[in-house]
């Protein structure tokens, strides 16, 4: 996950699914990148140089950019759903 307008990253914890909102666990894939409003809960200290770990809390205004080799270029397309870890 990348902060617009930054330098850093974040890991997205846990690597299951589990306690990822629906609108993004629908969306997720290698062939897929997603845009949008996410709040994040860190799990780890900010620290110069290293990844910070995180969860998605909730994720809204999505925008999916689909890759999917059977699709002639990418394919955008938007979910305005608003998501919550249950």
């Amino acid at each position: 996950m990348w902060p617009v307008g930054t330098r850093r990253y974040f890991g997205v914890l846990p690597p299951e699914d589990e306690i990822l909102p629906d609108n993004v666990r629908r969306y997720l894939g290698f062939d897929r990148r997603i845009y949008g409003d996410f709040v994040v809960c860190p799990f780890t200290p900010e620290r110069a140089g290293w990844m910070r770990m995180v969860c998605i809390q909730q994720a809204a205004n999505l925008v999916i950019e689909d890759f999917t080799p059977s699709n002639p270029g990418p394919h955008l397309f938007r979910d305005r759903t608003v998501g919550h870890v249950p």
